[in-house]
């Protein structure tokens, strides 16, 4: 095992810092990872919503007062479904894969 601290200078400021047990670190995690801001369309919405990802398990559907009013458990092979809500607004829409969640405000139009 390692036992060595290797220090990162090409970043200015506080930094996280991570031992490496074992061999040599393979570069720096920031813990920041890409986010696509409409990861939900179309926005506004006639009352289905639609996504990319096939890896969704849970997307949640919540007021602006955070009550939670559905919940859709995807198929794999499902890309959209339709939102039961009551009344035209902005809704929260809040997904998880299993490792990350992504949230996204939208219009939501009946």
């Amino acid at each position: 095992m390692g036992t060595s601290w290797i220090p990162e200078t090409s970043i200015a400021g506080s930094v996280m810092i991570r031992p490496y047990v074992g061999s040599t670190g393979q570069g720096i995690i920031t813990g920041v990872e890409p986010t696509n801001e409409n990861y939900f369309f179309p926005n506004p919405s006639r009352g289905t919503i639609s996504w990319k990802s096939d890896l969704l398990k849970k997307i949640n559907i919540y007021s602006v007062q955070g009550n939670l009013l559905q919940t859709i458990l995807p198929d794999r092979s499902a890309n959209s479904a339709d939102v039961n809500v009551s009344a035209d607004g902005i809704y929260l829409i809040k997904a998880w894969d299993g490792k990350r969640s992504v949230s996204q405000k939208m219009l939501i139009l009946k």
